[in-house]
């Protein structure tokens, strides 16, 4: 069991604190997770098997927000190069070699990008092939 505050609970005059059952699955270093499980499973909302669709599409979320943070910081960058390049502070030469290199740390990323698309694209087909055979041997 884990205990839990509730200040809602004790909004209304009790206690303030919640026995609720701890979720049973182990974390990735072994530790006991300290969640509480809800379902009769016995495993939290971070655990469950219904919830692997929405925790996937919650993780590949947070992987764009990276993204698109280093893309923005090459974009600013690049508009600084090129600043500094029609101000003369910068040779032209080498302005044109930290472009070259800029945009083939932009094409690196758009690859990463395909790769990490595919492998979640396969992924989710394997998923979806599993489920149909689950359903085909259930209805056999």
């Amino acid at each position: 069991m884990v205990c839990l505050r509730n200040e809602n609970y004790r909004k209304r005059g009790g206690g303030g604190w919640l026995l609720m059952p701890q979720c049973s699955a182990n974390r990735p270093n072994g530790e006991r997770c300290r969640l509480p499980a809800k379902g009769q499973r016995g495993l939290c909302w971070a655990h469950s098997p219904e919830n692997a669709e929405r925790r996937r599409r919650t993780a590949s979320r947070g992987g764009k927000a990276k993204t698109s943070k280093l893309y923005k910081t090459l974009h600013e960058l690049l508009a600084n190069l090129t600043q500094r390049v029609i101000d003369g502070e910068l040779e032209t030469s080498r302005g044109a070699v930290a472009n070259q290199l800029i945009s083939t740390r932009v094409r690196l990323l758009d690859h990463e990008r395909k790769v990490k698309e595919t492998e979640e694209f396969e992924q989710r087909i394997t998923e979806l092939e599993e489920a149909q055979a689950r359903r085909g041997r259930a209805s056999s």
